[in-house]
């Protein structure tokens, strides 16, 4: 006959209580402490891509208990990097510029923020692959898009990763080419960003 530990009550009802408070916690959001942003866009020339990035992206998962409700996250256009300037500036210009806007040289470049807000789909903290239904704006343009984000925890944190394919099309934007190299219509997009 197995002997029950006179503890294993008490280790059950501090497990049971523990479940319970994280579950009926009330919604809170989890703020974007830390970020990375990719886009890779293919080019008219084999072998060659344009990658820009950022760290400065902003946003919070709205949590309630084990419950991943939503995302919300932007970044400013501008803080995209390429890694050459000249290439950046053109960015800048042709793609995160609203359509019609004219940008004088010598003035200082403005693009609207790029923005992902949406909601999940029976996703948890303990969830490994969520769907994601979301909105994502870009030079003034709004689009939905779904696409799978992974998700882990540690401690406080949450992890979150998602990589949509969009495309420059859907946002009224044409393909900019610059000394003969063009983009290709669709753009992946990397995100990574950790929340507490």
């Amino acid at each position: 006959m197995t002997r029950i530990s006179p503890r294993f009550p008490h280790l059950v009802a501090f497990g049971l209580g523990a479940l319970f408070a994280l579950l009926s916690a009330p919604a809170h959001a989890a703020r974007l402490v830390q970020s990375q942003v990719e886009s890779v866009a293919k080019t008219n020339m084999p072998g060659l891509t344009v990658v820009a990035k950022t760290s400065a992206a902003q946003g919070e998962l709205v949590v309630n208990g084990a419950e991943i409700k939503s995302l919300k996250a932007s970044f400013g256009a501008t803080t995209m990097k390429t890694g050459m300037e000249a290439r950046d500036t053109h960015m800048y210009k042709h793609i995160f510029a609203p359509a019609g806007s004219v940008q004088k040289e010598g003035d200082e470049l403005k693009a609207p923020d790029v923005v992902i807000e949406g909601n999940f789909a029976a996703c948890t903290r303990t969830s490994t692959k969520c769907d994601l239904a979301a909105n994502v704006t870009i030079a003034g343009v709004t689009r939905p898009y779904s696409f799978p984000a992974t998700v882990s925890s540690e401690g406080d944190a949450i992890k979150l990763s998602a990589e949509p394919v969009v495309k420059l099309s859907d946002f009224g934007i044409k393909e900019p080419s610059q000394m003969g190299v063009k983009v290709k219509n669709e753009v992946a997009l990397k995100l990574e960003g950790t929340f507490r």
